[in-house]
C-alpha cells in the first residue's frame, strides 16, 4: 500500500467516516498536545492487541470501552464543529427555556462555534483543549445536554448520525501508525 493510501485509509478509520474535517481538527490537536496525544497512544496500545485488532466484533467492543479517545473526540467537537453557526425559523409561537418569547416568522440564529469556547457556558479553561473535562473522576465518559454541546443539535431534530458517532466509533486503533511515522 503507497504512503498516501496508508495515510487516507487511516483517516477513514480514525473516525469511521469521510469526515475530513473533524480528523484534521483531531491531529491537529493532538499534535499540538503532546501529552494528551501520549495518553490516547498509550490507552490505545494498553487495549487494542494484534489479535484485536484483526476480530472486527472485539475491536468494536474494545473501543467502546477507550474513554479517552471518546474524551478526545467529543473535546474536538466541542471546540471544531461542523456546523459553526446555525439559523431556525419559527413556524409558530414558541417560549425558549430561558422565558424569550419567539413569534411565528422569526429567525432564531446561534454559534455552537462561540457556544463552546464560551466561559460562561464551560468555565475559565473554556478555550483549552482539555479532554479530561469529559470524564468523571472515575475516568467514567459524561456526556453534557445538548442545548450545552450542540454538535449533534438538540431533540427533536438531533442529528441522524449521533448514534452512528457514539456506537460504531472506530478511530483510535490507526493512531498508533500515526505518531509511529512522525
Amino acid at each position: 500500500m503507497t504512503e498516501g493510501l496508508k495515510f487516507k485509509d487511516l483517516l477513514s478509520r480514525f473516525t469511521n467516516t469521510r469526515n475530513e474535517t473533524a480528523t484534521s481538527w483531531t491531529f491537529y490537536n493532538l499534535i499540538l498536545h503532546p501529552r494528551i496525544e501520549n495518553k490516547l497512544l498509550e490507552e490505545i496500545t494498553s487495549h487494542v492487541t494484534d489479535e484485536i485488532e484483526n476480530d472486527p466484533a472485539a475491536l468494536y467492543e474494545t473501543i467502546k470501552g477507550m474513554n479517552y479517545a471518546h474524551a478526545v473526540l467529543y473535546e474536538v467537537l466541542r471546540l471544531h464543529l461542523s456546523i459553526p453557526s446555525n439559523i431556525k425559523y419559527a413556524l409558530k409561537e414558541d417560549v425558549l427555556p430561558d422565558g424569550t418569547h419567539i413569534q411565528a416568522g422569526d429567525y432564531i440564529g446561534w454559534s455552537p462555534y462561540a457556544q463552546g469556547r464560551s466561559i460562561k457556558v464551560w468555565g475559565p479553561d473554556a478555550k483549552e483543549f482539555r479532554p479530561e473535562r469529559w470524564l468523571t473522576p472515575e475516568g467514567e465518559v459524561r456526556l453534557e445536554f445538548e442545548a450545552k454541546w450542540p454538535a449533534f443539535h438538540a431533540r427533536p431534530r438531533i442529528c441522524l448520525g449521533r448514534e452512528y458517532f457514539h456506537h460504531k466509533l472506530a478511530m483510535p486503533y490507526g493512531m498508533q501508525d500515526f505518531v509511529e511515522q512522525r
